[in-house]
């Protein structure tokens, strides 16, 4: 919608829904590839994109990863956790909360291959049922919540790479920066972080009352923990689901603002992460501001899975006379 600006280059797969005027790429040499881009089929929707970028409606397909699971065989045994998982990062450390060891904040270095990876219990299956619609429900304490899942709760700042992986949800419940990164500045240095979720990596959303379903808006209001204009830089991977905001519909905006993410984000589908008006405004939810980090064209997380079957393209052609010294 208006306000949204993609900084950096973009594929999908499926027809770009606008409303408004959203801006897609930095300058021409960011690739926007998309088969179609209308006005999600909404009456008073103007499809009037800002394409910095260069639009490309043909582009070959490209097909993600099946699973992360074999990153559970590269993390070291120290590093693997079963069923619900807090990590805080702290620079080169983060305090791990894990009810199985019965640790609470338990400081740990950062792994040296740079690889966690949280399972679900292999005795007790996972019986929490996630849509953003009844995602309260599944935060510890919740009538839905089940500590046998492989979810993971992340935030803090790294001085580091890191990876951290989940066979199941990745639930982002603060900001997660660099470490003394002055936020929305580009960042440097090495240091990457990659969020890898067989499933969904969320945004962490509380509201007041229920949510009665997938309405336009669900009349709840932001709970406290809500987090304003968060900050995430990552390289994010959402394997078999979306990257998404938990309660997206509910809520108003001012609560919200900015959802920043600094890095790259592939999904399988694309997660919803606000609503809005039919003039393109904001109703629930957030903007999305995200930025490409130009770093993970040569750098990139431990053992991160290559996102794509990607596909090669001419960037660039030159021509020579044989009958010329070339």
């Amino acid at each position: 919608v208006t306000g949204d600006n993609i900084q950096g280059p973009l594929h999908s797969e499926d027809t770009l829904a606008i409303c408004g005027s959203p801006v897609f790429g930095r300058t021409s040499a960011d690739q926007i590839q998309a088969p179609f881009y209308n006005s999600e089929g909404q009456s008073g929707c103007a499809d009037t994109p800002t394409m910095t970028g260069t639009y490309n409606a043909s582009a070959p397909s490209l097909s993600p990863p099946l699973t992360d699971s074999q990153l559970l065989a590269i993390a070291q045994t120290a590093y693997q956790f079963v069923g619900y998982t807090s990590i805080v990062l702290n620079g080169a450390t983060m305090s791990v909360t894990n009810p199985v060891l019965g640790w609470v904040n338990q400081s740990e270095a950062f792994p040296s291959n740079g690889v966690v990876y949280v399972s679900g219990s292999t005795t007790s299956a996972c019986s929490e049922t996630y849509t953003p619609f009844t995602a309260s429900s599944t935060y510890p304490g919740g009538s839905n919540y089940d500590a046998n899942c492989g979810n993971v709760y992340v935030s803090g700042n790294y001085s580091q790479s890191l990876t951290i992986a989940s066979d199941n949800d990745i639930i982002i419940n603060g900001n997660i920066i660099p470490t003394g990164q002055a936020l929305g500045s580009a960042p440097s240095g090495t240091a990457v972080l990659g969020l890898i979720a067989n499933n969904f990596v969320r945004i962490y959303h509380p509201i007041n009352g229920s949510n009665p379903g997938p309405s336009s808006d669900c009349g709840a209001s932001n709970a406290s923990g809500t987090l304003p204009n968060p900050y995430i830089y990552a390289a994010i991977l959402a394997v078999a689901n979306s990257f998404i905001v938990d309660n997206y519909n509910c809520g108003s905006p001012s609560g919200t603002g900015n959802l920043t993410v600094y890095g790259a984000i592939v999904q399988l589908y694309r997660g919803p992460v606000g609503t809005h008006q039919i003039d393109g405004s904001v109703s629930t939810g957030y903007i999305k501001e995200y930025k490409y980090d130009d770093r993970l064209a040569t750098i990139e997380p431990p053992y991160f899975l290559n996102p794509t079957s990607a596909a090669w393209y001419v960037q660039r052609q030159t021509e020579c006379d044989v009958a010329a010294s070339c």
